[in-house]
């Protein structure tokens, strides 16, 4: 049981060469393990902030000494240790 990360990111939802060859392959993906986890990002439906000092410092303070600042930035992509 493994996990895919299945990362999009073609601004054309329609027509887009990449999307369809992604969905492809997750599809085929998932008939060979069907016990694995596909996690979809798809960056053009996501907003994602830019990375800032509050993120940065976030990332390497540990987590009881992160500010409400750091808190915040680290909702997008909580470090996992």
């Amino acid at each position: 049981m493994d996990t895919l990360l299945a990362i999009e990111v073609s601004p054309r939802f329609e027509g887009s060469i990449s999307r369809t060859l992604t969905a492809k392959f997750v599809e085929q993906r998932e008939a060979a393990d069907p016990d694995g986890t596909v996690i979809r990002r798809d960056l053009m439906k996501t907003n994602i902030p830019l990375v800032d000092v509050s993120r940065i410092e976030g990332a390497f303070a540990p987590p009881d000494q992160h500010s409400e600042e750091m808190k915040a930035a680290m909702q997008i992509s909580p470090r996992k240790c």
